[in-house]
């Protein structure tokens, strides 16, 4: 579900071990997912850059999860914003299509097509 905000499965995992269980450390979060701990690093390396998690003040040189409220909250606004952002980029992509194509229409302007029809005849076949 979280895949939507940017988050792997494994990143996921992790986050969730962590709000569960919050005084596990590294070993414990790895048996506890059936990650290793180099894999458990590199989902706490991304749940980093995400804002996710951050260093407890009440156990120094351990990590805490952000409580979801906010730190999904950030990602979802995020989120909202690059398809903002997407959208604003769409709708001057369209109004520059349609200028385009209504000046051509003003240096070219079409007076229909006369289709021409061919019917082969034995000299086509010489």
């Amino acid at each position: 579900m979280l895949e939507v905000l940017g988050l792997t499965a494994a990143a996921t995992t992790v986050y969730q071990a962590m709000r569960d269980h919050p005084g596990y450390g590294l070993d414990e979060i790895a048996a506890h997912c059936v990650m290793t701990s180099g894999q458990v690093h590199d989902q706490l390396d991304e749940l980093s850059r995400l804002t996710l998690i951050r260093a407890s003040a009440e156990r120094p040189g351990h990590m805490r999860a952000v409580c979801p409220e906010i730190g999904l909250t950030d990602l979802l606004a995020g989120q909202e914003a690059e398809l903002a952002a997407r959208q604003a980029r769409l709708a001057a992509s369209r109004v520059a299509l349609s200028r385009m194509v209504a000046e051509r229409a003003e240096r070219h302007p079409s007076h229909g097509e006369r289709l021409l029809a061919w019917t082969p005849s034995t000299a086509d076949w010489n």
